[in-house]
Parts: structure tokens; sequence; C-alpha cells
């Protein structure tokens, strides 16, 4: 079987210097899938560099550069506020490798790029893989007491940021443009892959006539083969880790709002660390991190590597998802691999992931007294942390296991093709 695999972003397996380290389960999926016998891989992304079709291990890798990464900045000004985010040069591009390649299935990574549109002009059996969905993630973008006035504050506080169309204000009329678009195509999927009840429920609803599979996620190599944390007390400073991106709806409002209750109302000394933003992020201008703590910190240690991220967990008492919205986070599950204590948000698929007090904790959003609460339960009582990662552990490498997922998606993929035929 030829394999067609639509990706918004790079694999690291074809461009090493990629700094990007999210999207771990397009690199997951092609470490796996390149060792199966009978399937040949074709892995096309789009990209803003200038990059050659390679083929790498026996897969056929076919990066498309963007339109946009093509045209003049101050072009690309007026783009931005005309709302032309996407350009149909890209889709025809797309669309040109595939005829050339004559798949047998096209296998989407996402329904939030604009990949998705080419949908519509395909008659070669597909699957859409869910990742997020931007149709409901648009309801959650901003936290409750976060109003659409408050993005208009850059205008002000950075105006420069604000022209250059780098503030939360556009990236919420991106999420507007892509919800509405993912809207429209939903109703031509015929077969889509998921792995929450949530991704279930709204998938077919919106695609009532597409078929849905259950498959779960492959998680990066890297974490497999990790060391297991065994850190459930580290006197007399607790570390706190959470692995968000610079985006309103991923929770750093409640890091902010929860680690104020434990410096005012607890003992416990805290470095909560923050991955995937920068100190001077767009998020922290909005919420601004608090200067007068007593015995606490916040360190926003940015993008890290696999290898630091681990180090990072490993040594860490805590993983805390705080999102107002989610699917199945890939950090809460490469912290349940690695078997830390997790406590998160109990919004969207989370649940199917984390059955509460036994192999993690699922706090209401926007709630930092429990959160706060939990945290010092789990500090306090080394035995609790133990016994959430042991659970932790078991159901992650259960769910994570790399060839009943293989065994899954290649089933998948002969059925799809034997009802073509």
């Amino acid at each position: 079987m030829h394999i067609f695999c639509l990706s918004p972003i790079i694999p690291q397996e074809f461009h090493q210097k990629n700094k990007y380290n999210g999207g771990g389960w397009i690199d997951g999926f092609i470490s796996t899938l390149k060792q199966a016998p009978n399937i040949h891989l074709s892995i096309c992304f789009l990209t803003n560099q200038n990059l050659h079709p390679q083929k790498i291990e026996n897969i056929s890798y076919f990066p498309v550069r963007t339109k946009i990464s093509r045209i003049p900045k101050i072009t690309l000004l007026i783009n931005n506020i005309k709302k032309k985010y996407e350009y149909d040069e890209d889709i025809i591009n797309i669309l040109n490798i595939v005829n050339q390649e004559k798949p047998d299935i096209i296998h989407f990574f996402g329904t939030e790029w604009h990949g998705i549109s080419l949908i519509e002009h395909i008659n070669i059996p597909h699957v859409v893989h869910i990742q997020g969905l931007t149709v409901a993630y648009n309801y959650s973008f901003l936290p409750p007491f976060l109003s659409k006035i408050n993005l208009y504050k850059p205008l002000f506080s950075n105006p420069l940021s604000f022209i250059k169309g780098k503030t939360f204000h556009h990236f919420k009329s991106v999420f507007d443009f892509m919800a509405e678009r993912e809207s429209k195509v939903f109703p031509h999927l015929k077969n889509i892959l998921g792995r929450t009840d949530w991704d279930k429920n709204i998938s077919t609803f919106l695609a009532p006539n597409a078929r849905y599979y259950h498959v779960n996620e492959i998680l990066r190599d890297s974490f497999y083969t990790s060391p297991k944390w065994n850190n459930p007390r580290t006197s007399p400073i607790f570390h706190v880790t959470s692995t968000i991106s610079d985006s309103p709806y991923k929770g750093l409002d409640l890091v902010l709002n929860t680690i104020k209750l434990l410096d005012k109302f607890s003992d416990i000394n805290i470095i909560w660390h923050i991955c995937g933003i920068e100190t001077d992020s767009e998020q922290t201008l909005y919420f601004q991190p608090p200067k007068d703590l007593k015995h606490s910190q916040i360190s926003f240690e940015g993008i890290l590597s696999q290898t630091k991220l681990i180090e990072l967990l490993l040594n860490s008492n805590i993983y805390v998802h705080p999102a107002y919205i989610e699917n199945s986070s890939n950090s809460i599950c490469e912290a349940q691999i690695l078997g830390l204590p997790i406590i998160a948000t109990n919004v969207g698929g989370t649940s199917t992931l984390i059955q509460h007090e036994k192999n993690g904790i699922l706090v209401t959003p926007n709630d930092p007294y429990n959160l706060a609460a939990y945290i010092c339960k789990i500090i306090r009582k080394p035995q609790f942390a133990q016994e959430l990662s042991k659970n932790a552990i078991e159901t992650a490498e259960k769910r994570h296991n790399k060839e009943s997922i293989k065994q899954v998606l290649i089933d998948i993929y002969s059925q799809i093709l034997d009802e073509k035929k």
C-alpha cells in the first residue's frame, strides 16, 4: 500500500535543523510505519523554507514551499488586513504531487490547516487524523475574564507588533478563518481517525456520514526509551512543570493565579517551569506574571529539545496541564508514560486519558484553589504520588503500544481499500 501523508509541519526525520519540537505525532507515526512490511510512505508538508524532495530510508518526502513565504512583506501585511491567510497555489502544488505519486490512500494529519482543503479536489480514498478541532477550540479561545476588547491591548503597548499581525488579535482572526474552513470541509470527510470520546462526538456530529475509527497516538521515540520518573519528594524546593504553547486557551493565567495562592496560603517552596513560551511571550503581556512572590517562582523555559524536556520532567515533582480546551494532549501522554503525577483540567478529551485519582487528577478549568490544593496533596503524600505514577505508566504503555497501533492502522487502511474494490 502506498500511503501519502499530509502534515502541517516539517517531520523531524526529514529536517533535523527544525527547531520546533511540537508535532510529535507525525514523527512517532513515521518511525513506526516505516518498519511495516508492504507499506510505502510518502510525506508531503508545507514549509516556509526552500527545501527539496528527498528519499530517506525508503520514505519519500515532498516539501511544498508556501506562497505566503514568497510574497513581499508589504503585500503580506495588506493581505493580513484583508484576512487573506492562505493561497490556492499551495493546494494546486500538493495536488500535482498527488497526481504524480498516485497513492492508494491519503492520510491527512489534522483538520486545522490549509492542506485539508485538498479533500474537495480528490477522488482517492482518504483518512483524516484528528489532532485538535478548531471549530470547537474557537469557543474557548479566550479565558473567561478576557474579552475581544482586551485583544486590542498591543495596539497601544506594542503597535509595531500589532501592525505586523503578531498578536492574539491577529491569532483570533486566523482562528475564526480556520474554524469556518473546517466546518465547510467536515461534511466531505469519509474516514476519521480519533482517540477520545470528545473528538468522536464532535466528528460524528459534523460529519454524520463518515466512519470513525479509534486509533491511539504514537509518541516520540525518546519517551518510550527514557527512564521512568521516581521523584515523589525533593525538599525544600518542589518543581512543577507545564508544557503549553503561546495561546490564550492554554491556561497560563490559571498557572499564575495558582502559584499566587500557593505562595500566600502554603509554606511550600515551588519553582513552576513553563515550557513552550518565552518570558516576553504574548501571554505574559496579557496575564503579567506576579513579581512579589515570597517563596515561589516561575521559570519560562521556552521551547526545549526532547532530551532537555525529559530531563526537566524527570526532575519535577508534578506535571500540570492547565488548558481551557484540549483533545488529547501529547504533553499529558508523554508525562504519563514517564510516570509523573499529573493534574489536568477536565476539558475536551482529557477525561479519556485520565481517570480521576487513579492515573492522574482532573480539576475544573479556571479553578486555582482546587488546583493548588491538589498540588499540596501530591507533595505532602509521597505514597499517593507513587500510586498515581504507577497507574499512569501502566495506562500509557498500553495505550501507546507501537505494535498494536501499527496493526490497527494497517487494518484500517486495508479495510478502506477493500471497500473501494
